[in-house]
């Protein structure tokens, strides 16, 4: 099961920001550390992703939370087998509503165990 560092995360942050846009740079670094810790914590695909989603709502960046949280969850679904199945604004929405702290993690799992699909064929992802 995927284990993240601060530097793979911010790695992924760095990426997303170059290629789409946005302020770059850490802005907590603590705050990071402790989402990272807690998500390796979990031995549950599910909750690793519900933890990595909380990304958005703790802004341990400058810019760019949702989409590097929402990048982190799919990456460790798709680690697992699975993905999320749901519309881009079902996502847009869903994150927006974790990043303007109306959703505790239990509930973002909630939404997660319910939109993860099994992926289809063989093809999975394994990062070290």
């Amino acid at each position: 099961m995927i284990r993240l560092t601060t530097k793979k995360v911010k790695e992924i942050h760095d990426y997303l920001i170059e290629t789409e846009g946005g302020e770059p740079g850490i802005r907590d670094v603590g705050t990071l550390e402790y989402l990272i810790e807690n998500i390796n914590r979990k031995d549950d695909a599910f909750e690793k992703a519900a933890w990595s989603l909380l990304l958005a709502d703790r802004h341990p960046f400058w810019d760019g939370q949702k989409r590097t949280a929402f990048q982190l969850a799919d990456l460790i679904l798709r680690d697992a087998g699975y993905h999320i199945h749901a519309e881009d604004d079902e996502i847009i929405q869903a994150l927006t509503k974790i990043a303007e702290y109306e959703c505790e993690v239990q509930k973002i799992l909630k939404w997660v165990r319910r939109k993860a699909r099994k992926m289809e064929g063989s093809l999975q992802l394994h990062f070290g």
